[in-house]
């Protein structure tokens, strides 16, 4: 592996970053298999030289053979562990459309080998020490029993990490693993492992290689003891936690602007083991923070999403840079972006969300974006919301609402009214598109050229519309909506799925579906566009045919009637021409 990209890395990892390659892998255990040979040779020769040399002329020779197969091993080593560090960089990753990290149990294949190796290295520097005792050769011994210990608490991780943002109280689940398999026999005592929640501060503290028990905390959890179990067919050495939960956990004092959604923690396993002298382990799992209400999470997410993405493989706990080049910004929130709804923005997008970001069309080349103006201000010029505000309700209807429309590119999403506007002025009437509201948090528009060519957009729809009634039905709603642009697929192709059910219940207490119809005509007169007209007709459908119509079914249809003529001022069916 290369090791120059292994250390470039510590200092800045971009979004997307190469996956473990098994190639990789494949050279490290050739290496050890030749350190394997040379253990052998120096056993040969170390019988060899007892028959025909002293001791001392046996020490001589063999000294600095051990020397350097110590040094080989310890290479050997450290390339491995920095591929695992690189491994658990790929699980936060993860969070913003990475995939999950793969090669694992190749990995462990290493560790077990590692784990064979050194013990020979033990057993054999115990023998020349058994002849007569030498100082470098217990410096020898010294060394390698701090390899060991390195490689046995560096391989006790976090597979499957616990969910980032979570609300007190309510449970979650984690996985830990131990790649050192059943070697040095500690499976069969079956520790058990004890998770605690600490603070940002309690994990600078931390020093996993030389861990201290009990651990200070900051807070209870319930369901957080677990015994590891060995698995003989996969030779995986996990214990799996199915139950955690936050009961409390104590606030830490806050500076400045920042709120409990910025407050970082991380939830710490632990065990301790007996392999002729104690082990303490433990694990650290990615940053989290812990919600009280669920208003909170979208704040919560971007302190986590700003973590994942521009955090480094080693790092103070839980330092991130506080500016990022808007380039990598906008590389983050494509993936994240994809990651929720299927499909990443295209480059439109991308320059519609950096004017946003930057306040101006004409960004410099070296301009960066801060988190404050990602998290904290409030958008101008209406300043009503954050950026990550208005983001995450956009992403979170995309995925709630409409995401096979979405994923089917039916809709252009981040686009500005004017460049709407520009673009549907080059197509033929009836034509529209679909973007997302600037003016609130989670909404979507139709813009579209009438009959007349003019350029004009419906009012923005937020979830509790289309929780009532789909995005396809409204746009089959309205006749005039023929063409959905960038695609120029017909409406009745691109939208002839209803992903929500619209329900009446008729009186014998069946349910029927409702349909809503908006017909946009314009008649000209005058050589005048006359005021646009909407008929509405609807129709009730149920399994049963209804027999002669009673008051019961004409208060039914008054009721439909009523509700739906209030509905459609607020749900934007009446047509506002562009500013």
């Amino acid at each position: 592996m290369d090791m120059n990209f292994i250390n470039e890395a510590t200092e800045y990892l971009p979004a997307t970053i190469p996956d473990v390659k098994h190639y990789e892998l494949k050279v490290l255990e050739e290496k050890l298999e030749k350190l394997y040979v040379g253990l052998d040779t120096m056993k040969a020769h170390l019988f060899t030289y007892q028959n025909q040399c002293t001791i001392e002329e046996t020490r001589n020779i063999l000294n600095p053979d051990l020397a350097n197969l110590i040094d080989e091993y310890e290479s050997i080593q450290y390339k491995l562990l920095d591929i695992l560090k690189l491994w658990q960089r790929k699980q936060a990753l993860a969070i913003l459309s990475e995939p999950l990290p793969c090669h694992l149990d190749e990995i462990q294949y290493i560790v077990e080998i590692l784990m064979d190796r050194i013990e020979d290295i033990k057993l054999f520097i115990a023998t020349l020490l058994s002849f007569e005792y030498e100082p470098k050769l217990e410096n020898h011994s010294q060394r390698v029993q701090r390899l060991q210990h390195v490689l046995i608490v560096s391989s006790f991780i976090v597979e499957e990490q616990p969910p980032q943002v979570k609300k007190k109280l309510t449970k979650f689940s984690a996985k830990i693993r131990w790649l050192i398999a059943n070697k040095l026999n500690i499976h069969s005592s079956n520790p058990k492992v004890v998770c605690a929640v600490l603070s940002e501060a309690q994990v600078k503290e931390i020093d996993l290689e030389n861990l201290q028990i009990p651990v200070i905390h900051q807070g209870s959890m319930s369901g957080n003891e677990c015994e590891m179990n060995y698995d003989n067919d996969s030779r995986r050495f996990s214990a799996e936690f199915a139950n955690l939960a936050i009961t409390n956990i104590d606030r830490s004092e806050r500076r400045g602007s920042e709120s409990v959604k910025d407050e970082k923690c991380a939830l710490l396993f632990y065990t301790t083991v007996n392999v002729g002298y104690p082990i303490k382990c433990g694990a650290l799992t990615l940053p989290m923070v812990v919600t009280v209400h669920d208003m909170q999470a979208p704040q919560a997410w971007a302190t986590i999403t700003w973590d994942n993405a521009f955090s480094s493989i080693k790092r103070v706990p839980f330092k991130v840079p506080d500016r990022v080049h808007i380039s990598e910004i906008l590389e983050m929130l494509s993936m994240n972006f994809a990651h929720t709804t299927g499909r990443s923005l295209s480059y439109e997008n991308m320059e519609f969300l950096r004017k946003k970001l930057l306040g101006t069309d004409n960004g410099l080349v070296d301009e960066y974006v801060s988190y404050a103006q990602i998290a904290r201000d409030k958008i101008p010029p209406e300043h009503k919301f954050t950026f990550w505000e208005w983001f995450y309700g956009v992403k979170k209807l995309t995925k709630e609402y409409f995401k096979e429309t979405w994923m089917s590119g039916h809709v252009v999403g981040f686009i500005s009214k004017n460049e709407a506007k520009r673009i549907l002025s080059l197509e033929e009437n009836g034509t529209f598109l679909i973007r997302f509201s600037d003016s609130v948090i989670g909404g979507i528009t139709v813009a579209y050229r009438d009959f007349y060519g003019q350029l004009k957009i419906i009012s923005p729809w937020k979830w509790q519309d289309l929780q009532t009634r789909s995005l396809s039905d409204r746009i089959r709603d309205v006749d005039i909506l023929s063409v959905v642009y960038p695609t120029r697929t017909p409406s009745v192709l691109a939208f002839c799925r209803s992903t929500h059910a619209n329900r009446v219940t008729t009186r014998d207490g069946y349910d029927g579906t409702m349909e809503l119809r908006v017909q946009i005509t314009s008649q000209p007169a005058n050589n005048f566009c006359q005021q646009t007209q909407q008929q509405i007709s609807q129709t009730a459908n149920s399994e049963h045919s209804l027999s002669s119509p009673n008051n019961n079914d004409f208060e039914i249809l008054k009721e439909i009637m009523n509700e739906f003529l209030s509905s459609s001022s607020s749900e934007g069916y009446q047509s506002d021409p562009f500013l």
